[in-house]
């Protein structure tokens, strides 16, 4: 099973579809990906040619900044023909003396949080996009086994994209092999710059929901942030009508 979170979401530079979305997942408490993993795991193989499309069509560029998945990322976006046309380059950064020194991870954070933390992923995302002046940044930091690393589980993968007044850190809890969850991690990290790509709605005016709703937000998003307890809800399908009935209103 494939768990993820959602955090560190830019409120004033999101849509209004996505921000539900992930509000709704958030008031849950964990978002279940294997609902749509069980319909779209026999594309997964065609991510990388859904990417390349989206980023030409937008004409933007994408860099990858790699721990746990050690290139698979970047291999994966370039098995695609031309797709020099908007991978910009990458960084395997397998030990933190290069997530440091090459891409400017602070040592404050790699001490108090470790290399695999959304905090890590998601300055990896953020600085590998400024290195190779592209669009948007993507990185993967996790443990992917056999044994754990940090006191951290073996499946703990922190997964991040980071663009223009936007950034994502996704936390994803992969099981399997070395191998499965290598995979697992770069097939989200495609799943999540599809995401990011399929963002065209206006700019989310928080202002705009009313006073329940934002509440509603607001508690999500402490969730997501493990502030709060995490809620189980008996019908989040009634949850996420109501909220994107007040988005159509």
């Amino acid at each position: 099973m494939t768990l993820r979170r959602r955090g560190l979401i830019d409120v004033e530079n999101f849509s209004r579809r996505k921000f539900i979305a992930t509000a709704a997942a958030g008031v849950a408490g964990l978002m279940v990906n294997d609902t749509v993993g069980a319909e779209n795991s026999a594309d997964d193989h065609d991510l990388e040619r859904k990417v390349g499309e989206m980023l030409k069509s937008k004409n933007f560029t994408v860099a990858t900044a790699e721990s746990c998945t050690g290139g698979l990322l970047a291999s994966r976006l370039t098995d695609v023909s031309g797709s020099s046309a908007y991978v910009k380059g990458g960084v395997v950064s397998y030990c933190n003396e290069i997530k440091h020194n090459v891409l400017h991870v602070e040592s404050a954070t790699l001490d108090e949080f470790g290399a695999v933390s959304r905090q890590t992923a998601e300055q990896m995302a953020s600085n590998v996009r400024t290195i190779f002046d592209a669009t948007i940044g993507l990185s993967t930091t996790g443990v992917a086994g056999p044994s754990p690393s940090e006191g951290k589980p073996v499946g703990l993968v922190y997964v991040a994209a980071v663009g223009e007044n936007f950034s994502e850190v996704v936390e994803c809890h992969f099981s399997g092999t070395r191998t499965d969850i290598k995979a697992q991690a770069v097939a989200e990290a495609l799943k999540l710059l599809i995401e990011y790509l399929t963002v065209e709605e206006p700019n989310l005016n928080v202002t705009d929901f009313n006073d329940e709703t934002r509440a509603a937000m607001q508690e999500a998003l402490l969730i997501s942030e493990g502030k709060l307890p995490a809620k189980s809800f008996d019908n989040i399908d009634e949850l996420m009508k109501d909220l994107m009935s007040d988005v159509d209103d």
